[in-house]
C-alpha cells in the first residue's frame, strides 16, 4: 500500500532526474530549480527507508549528515529545500546565504565565458557556484549511493 501514488527510492530517484531534464531545458525557472531541491533532499527519506534491515545508518539524521559531507551541495539545496516550505530556516544555521536570479548581459543560451542569466547560490565567503551545478552535482551523488547500495 502507498500513500504516495507509489513513490519509492528508485522512483523518487528518477523524479529528481526528470525534474533536472526539465530545468535544463529551462535554466532560469526558479519553480523548477525549488521542485529540484525538493525532490533531491527528500530522497534522505526515501533511501533511509529503502536500505531497510542493514541499514548502516542508525536513524534519518546520520544518513542525513553523512549525506550532507559526503556531497556539500546536498547541504545547499536542503537550505532552498527547507526555507522554501518554512518560509525560513529556524532550526540550524544556513549553509547558504542566498539563492538567487544573477542578471548577465547575455542569454543563458550562450556560453559561460559570457556575463549571462544564471540562477546561483551564494555560499558564505561571497563564493557564488551555479544552480545548475550543484544540481547535476547532487543527482550524480544520488546516482552513486543508489548504485553502490543496491537500490536502483
Amino acid at each position: 500500500m502507498s500513500r504516495s501514488f507509489g513513490l519509492d527510492a528508485p522512483s523518487a530517484l528518477e523524479a529528481l532526474r526528470d525534474a533536472v531534464a526539465r530545468f535544463d531545458d529551462d535554466d532560469l525557472n526558479k519553480d523548477l530549480a525549488r521542485d529540484c531541491a525538493l525532490k533531491a533532499w527528500q530522497l534522505c527519506d526515501h533511501a533511509f527507508v529503502a536500505l531497510g534491515q542493514g541499514n548502516p545508518f542508525p536513524n534519518l539524521r546520520a544518513l542525513q549528515d553523512h549525506v550532507r559531507a559526503a556531497c556539500p551541495e546536498l547541504g545547499y539545496l536542503q537550505d532552498i529545500c527547507i526555507e522554501s516550505k518554512h518560509g525560513r530556516i529556524s532550526s540550524y544555521p544556513p549553509r547558504i546565504v542566498e539563492a538567487r536570479f544573477q542578471e548577465g548581459a547575455f542569454s543563458s543560451d550562450f556560453s559561460r565565458d559570457f556575463d549571462v542569466c544564471r540562477l546561483e547560490i551564494e555560499l558564505p565567503g561571497g563564493q557564488a557556484v551555479w544552480f545548475i551545478d550543484v544540481i547535476e552535482r547532487a543527482v550524480a551523488y544520488w546516482s552513486q549511493f543508489f548504485k553502490h547500495r543496491g537500490l536502483a
